[in-house]
């Protein structure tokens, strides 16, 4: 004969027992928006999407413009390109020693300006502008974006209480890339709706996509100083937490 075992109680220990398991449940949440009151944080995340949004537009938009615009190979694209990827990658280490002895401010404030400036030089593009300025275009943007993604990648988390790096990490990853993603549609569109507009005048089809350029870059130049005045808001001490 089996037996059964049953538990009983009464109705203010399952009570308990269930709000001590929803309590459990909110605590150990899949991702904590927490970190979202923290000021610092949220300056941090909201630079660092722009800027991520702005470059991985650029390393869209530029490309197309190089090929169609100035009518130059994939292989010329790629070494135009390459010296900008240099920069940032031998940057990047110096700028984190470098935001050990100074904090952020000396360093996201110029990379914001820089950004933005390489954005509206990026606006003058035209149909005969030379390789070289095309380059020194793109160098100060990447400076710009080098100055800026180390220190506040940094700051957003030294800024959050340890529990909540994880979180934090999380939410900086995810909005990246949304950012990114979102950036590179708005300047593809900017893109598009510029070449057709020109393109409709009854232009040469590699001046229309010059054109486009030219409203690509408007529109993230005007996104990217949006980021110069945010930086001026950035603090070197974290929020004390509560």
């Amino acid at each position: 004969m089996r037996r059964c075992s049953c538990r009983s109680g009464s109705p203010a220990s399952w009570i308990a027992e269930s709000s001590a398991s929803a309590k459990a449940t909110r605590d150990a949440a899949l991702l904590d928006l927490r970190p979202f009151t923290v000021r610092n944080f949220r300056l941090s995340v909201f630079i660092v999407m722009i800027a991520f949004g702005t470059m991985l537009g650029t390393v869209t938009v530029l490309p197309i413009y190089l090929q169609k615009g100035l009518g130059i190979s994939a292989l010329a694209t790629g070494l135009v390109l390459l010296p900008g990827g240099v920069i940032q990658g031998v940057l990047s280490p110096v700028i984190g020693r470098v935001y050990d002895k100074i904090g952020p401010l000396p360093l996201v404030i110029p990379g914001a300006v820089l950004l933005a400036a390489g954005q509206w030089a990026l606006t003058t593009l035209g149909d005969a502008t030379p390789l070289g300025v095309v380059i020194a275009m793109h160098l100060v943007f990447c400076a710009g974006m080098a100055l800026i993604m180390t220190p506040l990648m940094t700051l957003s988390l030294s800024a959050l209480n340890p529990r909540l790096y994880a979180h934090g990490s999380a939410i900086m990853n995810t909005l990246q890339q949304l950012a990114g993603a979102a950036g590179t549609a708005a300047l593809v569109a900017a893109l598009t709706i510029g070449a057709a507009a020109a393109a409709g005048d009854e232009v040469a089809t590699g001046i229309a996509e010059v054109v486009g350029t030219q409203h690509a870059f408007v529109v993230g130049a005007i996104i990217a100083s949006v980021a110069v005045v945010a930086a001026l808001f950035v603090r070197r001490t974290p929020v004390q937490h509560r």
